[in-house]
């Protein structure tokens, strides 16, 4: 994560959770490969070759490894760019999808916890 700034407020609505996942995003068939640098219910950090305006929408894909192995695709907006890493936020995300991937994230943690 970066470095809290005590003049910024955090106006996250999830926590979020340093868990490590391969991205594939962009916008079209032109996907780039990245890394998560961590994840929410509501959006993704993530860095990568490629990156994007502030407020460009974007597709994104990732998936939790097996055993958990649960693939999302989502439709996001770029709502921060520092350098390499960027902060997206999903949009028209539901109820359902919220559950599905906070389900992930307690499973991959729990997984991660028994070593």
């Amino acid at each position: 994560m970066l470095a809290p700034d005590e003049n910024v407020i955090d106006r996250r609505t999830f926590p979020r959770y340093v868990i490590p996942l391969k991205v594939r995003y962009g916008i079209g068939a032109g996907l780039a490969d990245g890394d998560a640098v961590d994840i929410s219910q509501g959006g993704i950090g993530f860095t990568g070759q490629k990156t994007h305006s502030v407020g460009e929408q974007i597709q994104i894909n990732f998936q939790f490894a097996p055993p958990v192995n649960k693939l999302f695709s989502m439709h996001a907006v770029i709502r921060r760019v520092v350098e390499k890493r960027m902060g997206a936020k999903f949009l028209s995300i539901g109820p359902l999808e919220h559950s599905e991937i906070l389900q992930a994230i307690y499973q991959y943690l729990a997984l991660q916890r028994r070593g």
